[in-house]
């Protein structure tokens, strides 16, 4: 694995990671806490390792924490007990502990926690499952990011992951160290687009990758969530020419493959083991990362009062066994289809109110705070992505990924366009000259901000104000 380091403030970093869990932390009723002794830490770090390495014990964490247990992550800087790479360097690290409350784990267990596929005998597991590769894919990501995990446990207590990660220059490979990308004037700066450059550099890992999203000629991915495979295999068999298709046996695989893989749709049997259908639709529509996601349920129970018990727990339609494979294609284009609409609704008119765009109310609350949140900040030149990621509590990936699936715009872009969208506000009420306009609205070069409202609008902002002049005469 090819380590690719940067300089970045870890804290604010790592706290985006962690916020990204409070929705599955309130489904799950668990505390969720993220501590740290420090406001900052600059250091250089393998970002998209770090995720996976983060990601990976947290949700190994809300695994095995039951209802109204504690789950907390504390960050700290810390020397290295193991030597930088480069003799005479600095020896600075960053020490995370994850706890959580729950079952623990055995003394004797402590050594192969980390073995794939090991197999707890004691209650260090959960429907007896054992701990997949995800703990070993996480020991193989520290170390290859020469750092050192350990965890220790206090059986029907707690239970602390500890990750020691070097964050010095001298720690790397030159080769290894990707410097900040040269800006060279304003527009460069303001044209940078952060998921781009991760892209260029092989930093956008499976879960962040949104290629098909913004990709008009690629096709939806489909997930089929439905315990009898012969009924899978004859969905399957109508749908696969207009969908790449992924499948789960149960409501519990199908949330699983859902966070990893973020399909455009998703249509699920009611009626299954582990977790049913509606659970499954009551998780998704609950949780900010996914909730966009369109779901059509399937059932053999074709009674009035079904039907309302799968709308009212957020299902976007509803098909009744036995089902004709003509209705379900035609139903499965119309809602990707009005989620077309609606990223183009967006992208078109000028000032969109959120509960124009017929989404969830859980979506809605959500555009409602991201769009309030950029306008309270619109002023403010320095407000980015990352500060935006922060401020809304998700990681940089979700909330691009999100946004995407909304609106069809990187987080980057929709900060411009809602600047953009209010200068053209602004305009038409000739509240002041275009540079204050250009001010008022986060632009710092009057010259770039006016190119950029002609990319968007089509013309200049004084033809734009002209127009919109002759318009009202």
């Amino acid at each position: 694995m090819t380590l690719k380091v940067r300089q970045t403030e870890i804290i604010q970093f790592l706290k985006g990671i962690v916020q990204s869990f409070a929705s599955l932390a309130e489904q799950k009723n668990v505390t969720l806490n993220f501590k740290t002794n420090i406001e900052k830490l600059m250091g250089y770090i393998d970002r998209d390792k770090l995720e996976k390495i983060m990601t990976n014990l947290m949700s190994n964490a809300f695994k095995f924490t039951p209802e109204e247990g504690e789950i907390e992550v504390r960050i700290s800087p810390t020397p290295l007990s193991f030597p930088p790479l480069r003799k005479g360097g600095k020896t600075g690290g960053v020490e995370i502990k994850i706890s959580n409350t729950g079952p623990g784990i055995q003394s004797d267990q402590l050594d192969k926690i980390f073995d794939r596929f090991y197999q707890a005998d004691n209650s260090y597991k959960k429907d007896s499952e054992g701990t997949g590769i995800g703990l070993a894919l996480t020991r193989e990501l520290v170390q290859a990011c020469r750092g050192e995990i350990r965890v220790e446990s206090e059986p029907e207590k707690l239970t602390t992951f500890t990750v020691v990660l070097p964050i010095a220059k001298e720690s790397f490979k030159p080769e290894e160290i990707v410097d900040s990308v040269s800006l060279e004037g304003e527009i460069d700066a303001e044209l940078l687009d952060y998921e781009e450059i991760e892209a260029k550099e092989g930093l956008v890992n499976d879960l962040a990758n949104l290629k098909s999203l913004s990709d008009s000629n690629a096709r939806s991915l489909l997930l089929i969530v439905e315990d009898n495979p012969d009924v899978t295999h004859y969905i399957s068999s109508f749908l696969e020419g207009e969908y790449r298709i992924i499948t789960a046996a149960n409501g519990e695989e199908g949330l699983k493959k859902t966070l990893k893989k973020f399909p455009d749709l998703i249509i699920s049997d009611v009626m299954m083991p582990r977790m049913d259908g509606f659970e499954l639709c009551k998780k998704l529509k609950t949780d900010q990362r996914i909730s966009h996601i369109p779901i059509i349920l399937l059932t053999a129970r074709a009674d009035m009062e079904s039907k309302l018990e799968g709308l009212e727990f957020g299902a976007d339609d509803y098909v009744t066994k036995p089902f004709d494979a003509k209705e379900l294609q035609v139903r499965s284009r119309n809602l990707l289809e009005q989620r077309r609409r609606m990223r183009e609704k967006f992208s078109k008119d000028l000032s969109v109110n959120s509960k124009e765009l017929s989404l969830s109310s859980f979506d809605e609350k959500f555009l409602s705070n991201v769009i309030q949140i950029l306008e309270e900040k619109i002023s403010d030149p320095k407000f980015g992505v990352d500060e935006f990621s922060r401020e809304v509590g998700m990681s940089r990936a979700n909330l691009y990924r999100k946004l995407q699936a909304l609106t069809g715009q990187s987080a980057r872009d929709f900060i411009r366009i809602v600047r953009l969208k209010r200068a053209a506000l602004l305009l038409q009420k000739h509240t002041g000259n275009i540079a204050e306009i250009a001010y008022d609205v986060g632009f710092t070069n009057p010259s770039y901000f006016s190119e950029c409202f002609r990319k968007y609008f089509g013309q200049l902002p004084s033809e734009y104000s002209i127009n919109n002049t002759q318009n009202k005469q």
